[in-house]
């Protein structure tokens, strides 16, 4: 498990640039979910910032990655508000941030991740917002002992605006 969060939070760092070209500052904290949102004043960290929190169900062969995405509020977004398209850049981060991971897979285990469902969290300090992506087991290639070993991330880079998977044929 330990590669496939490495591996969520190199793609997440391979997208700064995405971000960037948004108008928007890149994730400056991607961690595990710890409670953070919840407890800020329990812990450290700089905004925007993508908690990771995983399940695996190994009866049903699915694995889930839900993100807790936490990003300063910006300009108002009532509809008398002068600023309200730039208010509503959290919404454009999210959809940068769903582009980022949708599809990324673990090799030889898990299927691309798909993006199942979003939920705006109720707002202490900041925006919150949860991402929560799935994918299925590969059946073919999953065994009883993999269920207690690391496997292999697929590693992908950012070539011309476009994700290019870098360990075809491993």
């Amino acid at each position: 498990m330990t590669q496939y969060i490495n591996h969520i939070i190199e793609t997440i760092a391979a997208y700064s640039s995405e971000f960037e070209k948004a108008g928007l500052t890149p994730p400056q904290t991607a961690d595990i979910y710890m409670g953070q949102p919840i407890r800020p004043d329990d812990f450290e960290f700089t905004l925007p910032a993508v908690f990771i929190e995983y399940s695996a169900d190994y009866d049903n062969e699915t694995f889930d990655l839900i993100l807790h995405v936490v990003q300063d509020f910006g300009a108002d977004t009532e509809n008398f508000a002068p600023e309200r398209a730039k208010g509503l850049d959290f919404i454009t981060f999210l959809s940068v941030l769903k582009r980022c991971l949708y599809g990324v897979k673990m090799q030889p285990v898990f299927k691309p991740l798909r993006l199942y469902k979003e939920v705006p969290m109720p707002p202490d300090f900041f925006y919150y917002n949860l991402l929560s992506f799935r994918c299925n087991f590969d059946t073919d290639k999953y065994s009883e002992k993999e269920r207690y070993i690391d496997v292999s991330p697929v590693r992908y880079v950012l070539e011309n605006g476009k994700l290019k998977d870098t360990m075809k044929g491993v």
